[in-house]
């Protein structure tokens, strides 16, 4: 087996001690045989886990993000790997943000990509882990779009925002209840989903992610969804791919009722106060976020009048394939009502028309066979003796 060498650097975080990666093959006899190749789309961790493009990466946590194909199950999954970057505490930070990974593997929620798998590199080798990769996560692939792709096109609705949004803060309340964290502060985390719901796709959050960054990671996405810009600092908005938004002379993000009008005033007190600036309305945790967005969407099912116009279009975010065509679940009960009413009329109105027509050609139903009772009874016919009996005068027992 030959040995390949590289002049070029590793994409991505993983740089380490050397620009390849060491991966093993098994030679003619059966031996392990190191094997310098170069990561990047085509390459292989793990003996089974196929680099296909990558998506992003988190340098608080040294990770990267990949989506990656599954050559056992034929799958696509996401790939959150572990990188050694040179720090003098690299390997106890990869620990701890593996051990959490192990805890998280039994949290399953909707809002949340199902983590399949955890890697450790044990040091012998035969994880066919590579030297500068401590650990990896692998989570199923969340199909759909990043958060910049999602507001790169027309307005979204306020309402189709709130019921983008609504799984993703359920997940984080369910979360943060079993001290867990999810690390949605970081935008490269979160993709949006064909049926338009929010979904954290990628596991192993930072050794620095509290359950406060998650609240403000949920401030952030609304803003964005809303606004189209970023309400973060300048670094998460390089990040998210998204336009910084302007800032008042407080430095706090300008509200997304003023960038777009006709934005709900509670929405977009909502999204500042989850941002966390200095606002009288601050938002402390995960539950109050989802609280507001089911008691605005419960709100709004329950209108007589339709909401104002908030400036998007009456189609709400139809990207270029049928399959992103997101139902909307109150119209859907609308539709359900609607087309139970309709049937009952119509049972009605069928039953009318066949009275009609019964009385109009004259038809009436059958009368019932007439029974004559005979007043006279033969006792020679009954299986029984009868007693005497003393007639009436002028009647005569037969």
């Amino acid at each position: 087996m030959s040995v390949a060498s590289a002049a070029s650097t590793t994409p991505g975080l993983c740089r380490g001690k050397s620009s390849v990666i060491n991966e093993l093959h098994k030679g003619p006899t059966g031996s392990a045989t190191a094997v310098l190749v170069r990561r990047g789309p085509g390459a292989t961790l793990a003996g089974r886990y196929r680099l296909l493009v990558q998506v992003g990466g988190d340098e608080s946590a040294d990770a990267e993000f990949w989506r990656a194909k599954d050559t056992v199950s034929g799958h696509d999954v996401g790939l959150t790997v572990l990188c050694d970057t040179g720090r003098t505490d690299g390997g106890r930070r990869a620990a701890d943000v593996l051990d959490r990974a192990t805890r998280w593997g039994h949290f399953e929620h909707p809002g949340c990509a199902r983590v399949l798998e955890v890697l450790r590199h044990d040091g012998t080798g035969y994880d066919q882990l590579p030297t500068d990769v401590y650990g990896l996560a692998v989570t199923e692939w969340v199909s759909g779009r990043s958060l910049a792709e999602a507001v790169s096109g027309t307005p979204l609705r306020t309402a189709a925002v709130l019921e983008m949004l609504a799984p993703l803060t359920e997940a984080t309340v369910a979360a943060h209840r079993q001290g867990l964290v999810l690390g949605c502060a970081h935008p490269q985390r979160v993709r949006i989903t064909p049926w338009g719901e929010a979904r954290i796709a990628f596991a192993l959050p930072g050794p620095s992610v509290t359950a406060e960054s998650d609240v403000r990671g949920l401030g952030a996405i609304l803003y964005a969804l809303l606004t189209g810009l970023s309400g973060t600092n300048t670094n998460a908005a390089r990040l998210t791919g998204l336009t910084p938004a302007p800032r008042d002379a407080l430095g706090t993000p300008v509200s997304p009722d003023t960038l777009r009008p006709g934005v709900p005033a509670e929405v977009s007190e909502l999204a500042l106060g989850a941002l966390g600036g200095a606002t009288p309305g601050r938002v402390h945790t995960a539950a109050a976020v989802h609280t507001v967005i089911s008691e605005l969407l419960a709100s709004e099912s329950d209108a007589v009048l339709p909401p104002p116009d908030d400036g998007a279009p009456d189609e709400v975010w139809q990207p270029d394939t049928a399959a992103w065509v997101k139902t909307d679940r109150s119209r859907k009960r609308k539709l359900s009502l609607g087309m139970g009413a309709l049937l009952l009329g119509m049972v009605v109105a069928l039953g009318y028309l066949t009275v009609q027509l019964v009385f109009f050609f004259g038809l009436t139903p059958a009368s019932p066979p007439r029974v004559v009772v005979h007043d006279t009874v033969s006792v020679t016919a009954l299986p029984f003796k009868l007693p005497p009996v003393s007639a009436p005068a002028g009647r005569q027992i037969r």
